[in-house]
């Protein structure tokens, strides 16, 4: 029952969201055509190059970074789109268990047989599903933009999109955990998603301050979600950055924990 009223609650939005990014996976994947062009490749550089190194890495703008080879470019796109959707699980995840509240269905909720753990799971079940859904509806409108606009390796693209939905399917789940933390310790839900902005924009920034710092702060930055769970350094890097991956799993999943927690003890307003 909470799972589909929860789905359903957020249906609009995850909707609207489906749409705008969809709009911009198009958009993005247009330039491709243009950057077989040998003239314009060259400015992309050039502009690439004009960074130092610890800008380039903060960017997303590594040094080996071939734009014209979609296994590179589609990736790169995905590592901006990625932040997108990391705002939208946040933001999901914030308004999810205060909104009953201020909506005055947490009388309803309670009139069944359901412990707040139930709630809690159902809920972050639900975005969780609901996110993935909105996720894998955009990936399939980029593999048809990228099929459109000339990217007929079938195979590649297909490996490509699927690494990309591993990752943001992860950074989801992590910032969805830490949107459910802030959650449970707020009250109010009229200031739930510009508190869950403000949040990640602070994650964000200590990020980008400790990459550009260098160093060992550098490498501390590498275990970062903006990191470790970008898709473009599955290509310009080694692979799945894999400690990095289990630390920001071992994070969300201590989030949720808390929250959790936090939500059975907290005392709620009917």
């Amino acid at each position: 029952m909470v799972f589909s009223l929860e789905l359903k609650s957020n249906r609009g939005k995850l909707i609207a969201w489906f749409i705008v990014v969809s709009i911009l996976t198009g958009l993005l994947t247009a330039f491709l055509p243009l950057l077989q062009d040998e003239n314009i490749l060259s400015l992309a550089n050039s502009f690439r190059d004009g960074f130092s190194p610890n800008m380039q890495s903060t960017l997303g703008f590594p040094k080996d970074l071939k734009f014209d080879e979609f296994t590179d470019f589609i990736p790169f796109i995905f590592q901006y789109l990625g932040v997108l959707f990391a705002i939208l699980a946040i933001q999901l995840g914030a308004k999810s268990l205060t909104k009953e509240q201020s909506a005055g269905t947490i009388e309803y909720l309670y009139a069944n047989p359901l412990t707040r753990t139930e709630i809690f799971t159902g809920k972050f079940s639900a975005n969780i599903f609901g996110y993935g859904l909105t996720l894998l509806g955009v990936l399939l409108v980029g593999f048809i933009a990228a099929y459109a606009f000339g990217v007929h390796d079938m195979r590649n693209l297909a490996l490509v999109m699927l690494q990309i939905f591993i990752c943001l399917l992860l950074l989801g789940f992590e910032f969805l955990a830490i949107g459910y933390f802030y959650s449970s310790i707020s009250s109010r839900s009229s200031h739930a998603e510009g508190g869950a902005f403000l949040i990640f924009l602070v994650i964000l920034a200590i990020w980008a301050a400790m990459n550009l710092a260098g160093g060992s702060l550098h490498s501390v930055a590498k275990l970062f979600p903006f990191w470790s769970l970008n898709p473009l350094n599955m290509v310009s890097g080694s692979g799945f950055q894999w400690t990095g991956i289990i630390v920001n799993v071992v994070i969300g999943i201590i989030f949720w924990i808390i929250g959790c927690v936090i939500y059975k003890s907290k005392e709620l307003r009917f």
